[in-house]
């Protein structure tokens, strides 16, 4: 193998894993049927009964997440190499893996499937994270932020912040939200007009005292 060929090769890996570990915001929402997608097995809402279905087999993952009333959610974890999966079974919710690269623990849903269930969500509101251990934490909601996104289909997309009217690129909005360490982030899609990834929204919640 040539010096030249080595080279080329050695460029395109590089560019390869720099695709890969530049952070982008998922998208979280589409036009398709959510009846065709929606798990017909409602989950019980209570605490210890949701508890009760979480497979706690051991270590770090991130299984569950309950808040009394609105939410209660199986976690999965995102593919390898794969930041911008996101289940499309009711119910679940999935661990944003580039999120943990950057000290916080971000999850997200379809607003057409569970993440719907995120606009219910308050400030103050308390969320139980619960790990394959069973150990149980504690998360206090603290903010939330709702975005337009200019090219809503992109990962890439800059953004309006609803609130401000302020501009805000695709780096910056996703450092400013996932770059904090213990932070608890769930995101899913804002729909208008019939548009189902018109805006991101972001639920912000801080360690409990």
């Amino acid at each position: 193998m040539t010096n030249l060929i080595k080279s080329y090769m050695l460029v395109f890996f590089a560019g390869l894993v720099l695709l890969m570990t530049v952070p982008t915001i998922p998208i979280t929402g589409g036009n398709l049927d959510a009846e065709e997608f929606k798990d017909q097995i409602q989950m019980e809402i209570d605490f210890e009964s949701f508890y009760s279905t979480l497979n706690l087999n051991g270590g770090e993952n991130i299984v569950g997440l309950f808040v009394e009333e609105k939410i209660a959610l199986e976690v999965v974890q995102q593919p390898k190499a794969s930041q911008g999966y996101v289940t499309a079974i009711d119910g679940i919710a999935t661990q944003f893996r580039t999120a943990k690269y950057y000290g916080s623990f971000g999850f997200l849903a379809h607003n057409f499937l569970s993440g719907e269930n995120f606009f219910d969500l308050e400030l103050g509101d308390e969320i139980t994270m619960i790990d394959a251990d069973g150990n149980e934490l504690s998360y206090t909601v603290s903010d939330i932020r709702s975005y337009e996104a200019l090219d809503p289909r992109s990962t890439r997309s800059d953004f309006i912040d609803l609130e401000t009217g302020e501009h805000v690129g695709n780096l910056d909005l996703f450092h400013d939200i996932y770059e904090s360490e213990n932070r608890l982030v769930l995101q899913t899609c804002i729909e208008k007009d019939g548009d189902w990834e018109w805006g991101r929204l972001f639920i912000i919640a801080e360690p409990s005292t």
